[in-house]
């Protein structure tokens, strides 16, 4: 994905779909994280700056200022956010409005993943670990 000043969005529905990979299901725990994956212009540092906003509040996607406000907001500095739920609810019309900002005044390239478990996340590791698919 890209990011220009004014933003990118998308949409994440946190809800039951049978094909799953490793029997994990959505459940109340939910991530969504991104990651840098270059500049498309002349850098000014070592890699994007970009903020994630997350709502369920449609408004967001029109950058309405109150659905901004009100959103979930991950404002590190650089190309790596996250912000993480431990009691989404699950539904058909549970969705989560989902936008990025390029913090920089050029745009930046960016990786974004959303993933729901009814499994906490530090147990899913624990899972993985014991099938040697996580590596340090």
């Amino acid at each position: 994905m890209q990011a220009v000043q004014t933003g990118r969005s998308a949409l994440f529905t946190n809800f039951f779909f049978t094909n799953t990979v490793g029997g994990l299901t959505n459940g109340s725990n939910v991530a969504f994280i991104t990651f840098p994956d270059g500049n498309l212009s002349l850098p000014r540092n070592l890699g994007p700056d970009i903020d994630l906003y997350v709502s369920t509040d449609p408004a967001l996607t029109n950058l309405n200022a109150i659905a901004i406000t009100n959103a979930f907001k991950s404002l590190n500095r650089g190309g790596t956010e996250a912000v993480v739920f431990t009691n989404a609810p699950v539904g058909p019309d549970k969705i989560f409005y989902i936008g990025v900002k390029s913090e920089d005044q050029q745009a930046a390239d960016f990786g974004i993943v959303g993933f729901s478990s009814n499994e906490p996340f530090a147990d899913i590791v624990h899972i993985f670990e014991d099938f040697g698919k996580v590596t340090n």
